[in-house]
């Protein structure tokens, strides 16, 4: 009986390991998805309505201006900042940044909620810098900084085609996303995660 269980035990254990792994995507359209919510397609109220109220930042004026939300996991011990910059129209998620440093700003903390398996590609603090420089190829540094940015095609479908009055077979979106993470004695102490699609 012994002999039969620790085989399946191995298995479990390197089943666990591997959705805990962090997640090689070469379109980086995983780390751009979490709580299921998205970047782009989710907006700051999609936040608030899961997680609870809590104050919004307004940073520049006019066409610069962005707005920002901050929660705290005390079950992850990660602070989450909620981005819309220009792009988002200060209405949809344009960035996320996840950090365990204090955020120096009002934040509502959130309880018995611990990421997912996906939840950013499976990126989470206290990665060692080696883990990250094996999933991700191509990155750029700068001192204790990396960046990796994805730049991918999009299909337009026939309806927004005909919305935007285009009159080709094939018409794309460009999509870029970009990837950042932050080291402290090579411990992953912060990351942050953009996109923006255009035309």
């Amino acid at each position: 009986m012994t002999k039969l269980l620790l085989p399946l035990l191995l298995l479990c254990l390197s089943i666990t390991a591997l959705s805990s792994s962090v997640i090689v995507d070469n379109t980086g359209r995983a780390y751009a998805s979490f709580f299921k919510l998205h970047i782009e397609k989710s907006s700051l109220n999609d936040c608030i309505v899961k997680f609870g109220e809590t104050k919004i930042y307004k940073d520049g004026d006019a066409s610069d201006s962005s707005l920002r939300i901050n929660y705290y996991f005390s079950d992850e011990d990660s602070y989450v900042t909620f981005n819309s910059g220009e792009m988002g129209g200060g209405k949809y998620i344009t960035s996320v940044t996840v950090c365990n440093e204090k955020v120096n700003e009002e934040y509502k903390t959130i309880s018995n909620y611990r990421f997912r398996d996906g939840d950013f590609g499976n990126l989470r603090l206290g990665l060692k810098r080696e883990t990250i420089v094996d999933s991700f190829r191509s990155l750029k540094w700068n001192n204790t900084i990396a960046e990796r940015h994805y730049e991918n095609k999009v299909k337009m479908s026939n309806e927004e085609k005909d919305t935007r009055g285009i009159d080709v077979r094939d018409a794309f979106y460009d999509e870029i996303i970009a990837v950042k993470f932050y080291f402290k004695e090579d411990n992953l102490y912060k990351f942050s995660i953009s996109k923006v699609t255009t035309f």
